[in-house]
């Protein structure tokens, strides 16, 4: 049982709570911060691992901070969930 499940939360909550990770991601990668960011976006992959816009903001950061195999595998892994996801075609493409 997890945590969602104890409290009562179901799969919406945990699709809210992982948006605004991402969301807090997608600031911190604004002002050059990826380490901030990327801790983020694993955050919100850890609290919905169907969320496409986490496994691709953590691509972005992977890139920024030059990781590149793991930012293809993450902007891969938002592709099996959401294969016309344009910004990870994109971010594929930067790599």
């Amino acid at each position: 049982m997890g945590l969602f499940d104890r409290f009562g939360g179901g799969d919406s909550n945990k699709r809210d709570m992982a948006k605004r990770m991402v969301e807090r991601g997608d600031s911190m990668m604004a002002v050059n911060g990826f380490d901030e960011a990327l801790n983020n976006y694993i955050r919100a992959i850890s609290i919905d691992n169907r969320y496409d816009e986490a496994f691709c903001g953590a691509g972005r950061a992977f890139c920024a901070k030059g990781d590149y195999d793991q930012a293809i595998q993450h902007y891969w892994k938002a592709l099996e969930i959401t294969p016309n996801h344009s910004r990870s075609y994109y971010g594929l493409g930067e790599v």
